[in-house]
């Protein structure tokens, strides 16, 4: 279990072929409804989140994200 405060970066990095895609739950939600697009080229990479866990909220909090 995460603990209070704890930090997280989820990042996909694609191989050097490319052409990966990522498909996501229903319970996951974007800013706005706004699904980031992972790029999708050789060695391509996504930092789709950024953000911290709030215990008294049990949730993680935080957005971002970033396409290279």
């Amino acid at each position: 279990h995460p603990k209070d405060g704890q930090g997280v970066d989820v990042t996909f990095v694609q191989d050097a072929t490319g052409g990966r895609s990522i498909s996501w739950n229903g319970n996951v939600r974007f800013p706005n409804g706004i699904v980031p697009a992972v790029a999708t080229g050789a060695n391509g990479w996504a930092l789709v989140y950024t953000g911290v866990y709030s215990a008294n909220n049990a949730q993680w909090l935080g957005a971002a994200w970033k396409n290279s």
